[in-house]
């Protein structure tokens, strides 16, 4: 199950969706952004891919929304920023990405 297609993805960033001249890089920054959201949460977005007997919980549909637009918030802002960002000297996740990822954890399993 992908978490963004790539349409949603250019109305996102206001692409027109006949402009197929960052379509690689787009598509490789969606499968960037759902590993990111997998490894800050803890949990898989695809059931399917829960190896057997882990106990974490699948996303409810509203943790999804807040999932997706996570995701969207990261894909804008390594599209806009193709270069690392620093603050303070450590790299850093927009706020936006944190206040929607921090509340959807579950470690309990690993």
């Amino acid at each position: 199950m992908a978490l963004l297609e790539l349409e949603d993805v250019k109305t996102h960033l206001s692409i027109a969706a006949e402009d197929t001249s960052e379509d690689l890089y787009l598509s490789g920054l969606i499968a960037s952004a759902e590993a990111a959201c997998q490894l800050k949460t803890g949990r898989w977005i695809d059931p399917a891919d829960k190896p057997a007997g882990s106990a974490a919980a699948d996303f409810t549909a509203s943790e999804l929304n807040a999932l997706r637009h996570a995701a969207r918030l990261l894909i804008g802002s390594w599209y806009l920023n193709r270069e690392e960002q620093v603050s303070g000297g450590t790299m850093s996740l927009p706020m936006g990405v944190k206040y929607l990822l921090g509340g959807l954890a579950d470690f309990s399993d690993r």
